[in-house]
């Protein structure tokens, strides 16, 4: 799942336009991709231009990492 701009552009706007969310999970995403991570298969990416890619097998992971950040989709 890509999250940029131009693809899930609601929740990007979510995750990305508003700072308090944004400061609510990204300090914490390297630790996310580090827990989910395994057999060579990295669990998401956080791109330098406002977008982020999670590898399909874990999205439900991402939005229940999300929760518990106190994101709500």
């Amino acid at each position: 799942m890509i999250i940029s701009t131009d693809e899930n552009i609601v929740l990007h706007n979510l995750l990305f336009e508003d700072y308090n969310n944004y400061n609510k999970w990204a300090p914490f995403f390297p630790e996310f991709v580090h827990e989910n991570s395994s057999k060579g298969i990295l669990a998401g990416i956080l791109k330098p231009r406002h977008s982020v890619t999670i590898n399909d097998i874990y999205v439900v992971r991402f939005m229940n990492f999300l929760k518990a950040k106190g994101i709500y989709i």
